[in-house]
């Protein structure tokens, strides 16, 4: 019984990680209109791999991703507002990235959620050098 729950979570594993896990913004959206709770649940899910991540680094004495208050905890409501300021923002400040993707693609598909949130959580909460 061990080693068959063992094969079928390794076969799990691999499958999601051939299906990509990258949500684009367009997908983001779509989910948030369609399925709010699966949303949270999902920004929820990104807070604790960032967070986790930072503590990795702070524990190694690297520089973290991003550097909230202590007495700040952050939670889907508040990442789903960052997310949604910088979306608004980034592109009016640097009408376009070169050699980036543009506003329109950015916000279909070629922009990942994943990496919008960690920019949005960086430029709201940056490390002082």
């Amino acid at each position: 019984m061990g080693l068959k729950l063992i094969i079928v979570a390794l076969a799990l594993l691999v499958w999601i990680a051939e299906a990509g896990a990258d949500l684009s913004i367009n997908q983001y959206r779509d989910l948030e209109k369609n399925s709010a709770k699966l949303a949270e649940f999902y920004l929820g899910g990104l807070i604790g791999a960032y967070q986790t991540s930072n503590i990795t680094l702070f524990t190694r004495k690297q520089p973290q991703l991003y550097c909230p208050p202590r007495n700040l905890a952050i939670n889907p409501d508040n990442l789903r507002q960052l997310i949604a300021d910088f979306l608004e923002n980034r592109f009016q400040k640097d009408a376009e990235w070169v050699g980036k993707p543009s506003r329109a693609e950015w916000m279909g598909e070629a922009g990942s959620l994943e990496l919008t949130a960690l920019w949005a959580l960086q430029g709201a909460f940056p490390c002082k050098e």
